[in-house]
């Protein structure tokens, strides 16, 4: 039978009791008849049309219609640990952060409208704002916002009329290391991207710490996960060494800290 995320939502929201449920898990569980893996197939941010993107949620659902490539786009937490997130200060509109108590960490505070003076609502998180474990408390949804919103809550509810809501409950938001042994179990190749760094309100100091030290487990990343690579199918996106340096020639003044490290 055909498989993909609609059947498996369905199924899984199935009563657990039920005996149709037991009989279509079986189902689900022989080879798909309709999607086939194939490395023309690549999963932008996993398949975040349906689901938050950059999720696990969203890499399995790539993998489950046909993605044979699956990217995360490589950003870095304030401890300096290696993140899935298109966008290094995107966590406004692709987390639930401004309905936390991380929102006090932001780069740039929630603000509502005013339309008194037509400035819209704005606000600005950054993965660099916090650590790995506060990041990994965040649930992924769809990327947007409501740019006339007078609350934080109406803020985060602007999910484009061309996107859906209807898997975004509470996204799986995964560390780099993570969507590698994910997207590996689930038989596809995995492409890093790296992404600019963009650091908010930090220092240069930290800035060239935090940003080096991601360059540096960037790279033992890719090796340690080197089985799931072959040399003749390496997926490799804006990941170049030659990229790195020159965004490393960028950052003035980190020579000497890198030096160190």
């Amino acid at each position: 039978m055909p498989q993909g995320p609609r059947p498996e939502f369905l199924v899984a929201t199935m009563r657990s009791s039920s005996t149709i449920k037991h009989d279509l898990e079986q189902c689900l569980k022989q080879p798909p008849s309709f999607f086939e893996q194939h490395t023309f197939s690549i999963g932008h941010r996993g398949a975040c049309m349906q689901f938050p993107e950059h999720t696990a949620e969203s890499y399995v659902a790539a993998a489950a219609t046909g993605a044979g490539i699956i990217e995360c786009d490589v950003a870095v937490t304030k401890d300096g640990e290696l993140v899935c997130r298109h966008s290094q200060c995107d966590l406004h509109t692709t987390t639930n952060i401004l309905l936390t108590s991380l929102a006090d960490k932001c780069t740039e505070p929630f603000k509502p409208a005013d339309p008194d003076s037509g400035t819209g609502a704005s606000a600005k998180c950054c993965t660099s704002d916090i650590t790995l474990a506060e990041y990994k408390t965040l649930c992924g949804k769809m990327d947007g916002k409501d740019s006339t919103a007078t609350t934080a809550d109406e803020y985060v509810k602007g999910t484009a009329a061309w996107r859906t809501d209807l898997y975004s409950t509470c996204g799986t938001v995964v560390s780099h290391a993570e969507s590698v042994e994910l997207i590996k179990s689930h038989g596809a190749l995995f492409t890093p991207e790296l992404k600019a760094y963009t650091p908010g309100a930090r220092r240069a100091p930290e800035i060239c710490r935090i940003g080096l030290l991601r360059d540096a487990r960037l790279s033992s990343a890719l090796l340690q996960a080197s089985a799931c690579l072959p040399t003749t199918r390496s997926a490799r996106s804006s990941w170049m060494s030659t990229r790195v340096r020159a965004w490393r020639r960028r950052m003035s003044g980190c020579s000497r800290l890198w030096s160190r490290m």
